[in-house]
């Protein structure tokens, strides 16, 4: 009997192409460049969703700029003033051009005598906003 020589199936080896590298080289190119796109263009999708969103109460509103507020130092004064006496006044006028902050103070007072044994006072007033 004759020797049978065995047979192989499927297709013969091919090398590795060129142009397939090209390919492959140009998809990830083409993805980059379309991820860049969206990217550049995500602001302007997102600012009138998120804007909607808002509007129906299902996002949480963008916070308030936090109001930088002057302090505020009193004239001196003589006894039977007292801190809220002296900073009160702003701090209403702070809460009514910010309502939508609560308006806290601290404050601290110097005081002086003078010859005759009579003493002054004088305040000063740090104001913070502080969104409700």
């Amino acid at each position: 009997m004759p020797a049978v020589e065995p047979q192989t199936s499927g297709p013969p080896e091919q090398k590795p192409s060129k142009n397939g590298l090209l390919v492959v080289i140009g998809v990830i190119a083409a993805a980059v460049a379309g991820i860049a796109a969206v990217i550049r263009d995500v602001d302007s999708i997102r600012d009138p969703l998120h804007r909607a969103c808002q509007a129906t109460g299902l996002c949480k509103p963008d916070p308030l700029p936090i109001p930088k507020l002057a302090d505020h130092t009193s004239d001196w004064t003589v006894g039977g003033s007292n801190q809220e006496a002296q900073c009160g006044p702003t701090r209403n006028a702070y809460a009514s051009q910010y309502p939508r902050f609560n308006i806290a103070f601290s404050a601290s007072e110097a005081t002086r005598k003078d010859w005759k044994g009579q003493v002054t006072y004088q305040y000063h007033c740090t104001y913070s906003a502080i969104p409700k």
